[in-house]
């Protein structure tokens, strides 16, 4: 009986009518905010399945936002409206005999028959599309990327090579997708293979990129190895936060699930599962692999020495558990080695001059001794790993006495290497 749409709309109604008398017992507050929660429900459900568009275009408003995520996050269990309309990605299979699944053609433009496009002048959309898809990224324009390529290089030393692609990359790839049409099914704004001696800068490169192309909160780093469902993180991650930089670290260790999602996340920008649909599509993955040196010249002239896309693909399968589908959207693959002992000096003074900042000192000098020890060590250790907890040690007593004279710090060569006595 009740697979009757009439009688369910009645029942619904008798319901809500009952429920409004009872609240109205308790005064009209009650009764009011429960017809507004109710009617705020209804309407962003129904231009969820019915105007995706203008829905985006909503949440778009700051007075509105908070409402319309809390009712798709909590009520309806699906991701706050990103990114292209998700219901072709939700829907049942096309009825066609061939079942495939709608994909991009050759210019970003979906096959006909598909329900992707919108029911707006093309134009506007576009214009659209470039709002949406730019709402959160700091970095849009040549300029953006030139004062982001002057800041990680205060930063960053020794992987001078990584950080001209990860740019060069990442601009082409934000570019593009400005151009792009509402519908297309967009894959992450940048794929990147981080290979590399452990401690040498795959990570610190990626969340300092993060912290520009998003802010600080835009950056998440996952350790594929330390949790217990890497999946579940990377897919919480994100559906929290869309506009952000994921760095995956350990991806060697990946189980086949991630790498299958992760395919899956490349090839149409989003998944489905259990919490709805979760929009990749304004995000940057930063895969890490801690490969020896050996091993990372060794990809290298293989990706490097064929000269074709397909040579890269094939050496990053021999290299890596990948897939095909996986190893083909990779954007590039960021390279890092032990760089020279100038260079190691240098990263050894920018990590005392931080540690100097987090106390409220500001650095003098350093005796030469102190960083012709300290290159000796990293060349032992073929990296930067314990470069920080040997800088905070050497400077406890540089930091007291600094305090004392009520000048700056100067880090003294003693006859005893504090770090050496402690080791």
């Amino acid at each position: 009986m009740l697979d009757s749409p009439i009688l369910r709309a009645v029942f619904l109604f008798l319901g809500c009518y009952f429920l409004v008398n009872l609240l109205g017992m308790f005064g009209w507050l009650l009764p009011v905010l429960a017809v507004a929660g109710a009617a705020a429900i209804a309407l962003v459900a129904w231009l969820y399945h019915t105007d995706y568009p203008k829905l985006q275009r909503l949440y778009g408003q700051p007075a509105l936002a908070a409402v319309i995520g809390l009712v798709c996050e909590r009520v309806l269990e699906v991701q706050a409206p990103v990114g292209a309309d998700p219901r072709p990605l939700r829907r049942d299979p096309p009825r066609r005999a061939d079942a495939a699944a709608p994909r991009a053609g050759a210019h970003g433009r979906e096959p006909e028959g598909t329900e992707l496009a919108s029911h707006e002048p093309q134009k506007e959309d576009q214009k659209e599309d470039q709002k949406e898809d730019q709402r959160a990224l700091r970095l849009r324009t040549p300029g953006d990327f030139e004062r982001a390529r002057t800041e990680l290089r205060l930063s960053v030393r020794g992987c001078e090579e990584a950080l001209n692609v990860l740019l060069r990359v990442a601009r082409t790839n934000v570019e593009v997708r400005a151009l792009s049409e509402r519908g297309a099914v967009q894959p992450p704004l940048g794929i990147f293979l981080a290979v590399g001696p452990s401690g040498l800068g795959k990570r610190h490169l990626a969340t300092l990129f993060g912290a520009l192309a998003y802010g600080s909160a835009g950056v998440t780093v996952i350790d594929v190895g330390a949790v217990e469902d890497a999946r579940a993180a990377l897919v919480d991650t994100v559906k929290s936060n869309p506009y952000q930089v994921v760095v995956l670290l350990g991806i060697d260790r990946a189980s086949d699930e991630l790498l299958r999602d992760l395919s899956l996340i490349a090839e149409r920008g989003a998944l489905t599962g259990s919490q709805g649909l979760v929009s990749f599509r304004h995000t940057f993955l930063f895969l890490c692999s801690d490969r020896s040196t050996a091993e990372c010249r060794r990809l290298r002239d293989q990706a490097l020495g064929s000269g074709t896309l397909t040579g890269r693909i094939q050496a990053i399968r021999r290299d890596t558990a990948f897939d095909l589908r996986l190893a083909s959207v990779i954007d590039d693959i960021l390279y890092f080695e032990l760089p020279g002992p100038e260079v190691q000096a240098e990263v050894v003074t920018l990590q005392i001059e931080a540690e100097c900042r987090k106390y409220g000192q500001e650095l003098e000098r350093i005796e030469p001794e102190v960083l012709v020890r300290e290159v000796q060590r990293i060349g032992e250790a073929q990296s930067f790993e314990q470069v920080p907890g040997r800088v905070a040690r050497r400077l406890r007593g540089a930091l007291l006495e600094a305090r004392e004279r009520g000048g700056r710090v100067i880090v003294r060569a003693d006859p005893v290497d504090p770090v050496a006595a402690e080791a």
